[in-house]
């Protein structure tokens, strides 16, 4: 047990919830006068020796676990190394055995770092029971606690800010639909397209809101009302906006022609046929039982 660490401090007041042992699992101490003497009851020392030596087994079995792993390696030629931590000759080579998971978990387990010292397995379980961690175990405790509340002031205001975020953009893009409807331009084509004009926002519809606020034809992301009047207004946005009703224009032009293809194409061999046939047969009855197979 740490020398004058279980004293009480002046001037600093131990709450109850931070007075507990967790050698005996006890934590309802009326006050720190009552945790000192559970320390130095007869109860605690003869938990604390088990405790101990439950450690003190845990130990054994990890160091026990790393030279197994170590004996299965396959054994470099040349002087062995030997490990101070694991207690045996390193059949691999030095760097590879410290960093393997058996020898990891010796290391950390055998020695632990605590309110800025380093201690074994035996002295920072004592140490966990002193005034001086307490103490800092509390401080840290309310610097978390502080830093939390802060977080969640800081996610509450941002979820406000985002959401009149969010409402300002949606009024900015109902406002400029209501202006192209009265002036016909809604729904936008390439027939009705306007000359650009940098005071005017257009193509309001491509705004839209996953995440963020985005512009579907510029593939970029809206972060500010004052982004969003700027960029609707661009040169830049307008030639993507053309280009894309073009596109649109094109792959119906296109659908179109490829339909008209198709039928011409039907025609045509309905043609070749009905005179396949006519000629073959020599009659004019012979139109009579083909066209009562067309279907219109």
């Amino acid at each position: 047990m740490e020398s004058n660490s279980q004293t009480p401090q002046a001037g600093f007041v131990f709450p109850r919830t931070a007075l507990k042992c967790h050698m005996c699992d006890m934590t309802k101490f009326p006050n720190i006068k009552a945790y000192l003497s559970h320390l130095g009851s007869k109860n605690h020392e003869r938990i604390a020796h088990v405790f101990h030596a439950r450690c003190a087994a845990s130990m054994d079995l990890l160091i026990a676990e790393s030279k197994l792993a170590n004996k299965r390696r396959t054994r470099l030629r040349g002087k062995a190394h030997w490990c101070y931590e694991c207690v045996c000759f390193m059949n691999s080579h030095p760097k590879e055995h410290c960093h393997s998971i058996e020898h990891t978990l010796v290391s950390r387990y055998m020695e632990v770092q605590c309110c800025g010292y380093l201690y074994n397995r035996a002295n920072v379980e004592e140490h966990r029971l002193s005034m001086r961690h307490l103490k800092n175990q509390i401080t840290y405790d309310e610097a978390q606690l502080t830093k939390k509340e802060k977080e969640k002031e800081l996610r509450a205001t941002g979820k406000e800010e985002e959401a009149a975020f969010h409402k300002e953009v949606a009024e900015f893009k109902q406002r400029g639909l209501e202006q192209e409807k009265e002036e016909g331009l809604h729904p936008l084509t390439v027939a009705n397209m306007p000359p650009h004009d940098p005071t005017r926002p257009i193509g309001l519809d491509m705004l839209y809101k996953e995440t963020r606020c985005q512009c579907d034809v510029c593939h970029c992301s809206i972060s500010s009302v004052r982004l969003a009047r700027y960029h609707f207004r661009s040169l830049e946005h307008y030639h993507n906006l053309c280009a894309h009703f073009t596109a649109i224009e094109v792959r119906e032009g296109a659908g179109m022609l490829l339909e008209l293809r198709s039928t011409t194409n039907w025609v045509l061999l309905w043609y070749s046929g009905t005179m396949r046939a006519l000629g073959s047969e020599g009659s004019p009855s012979a139109w009579v039982r083909i066209l009562s197979t067309v279907r219109v």
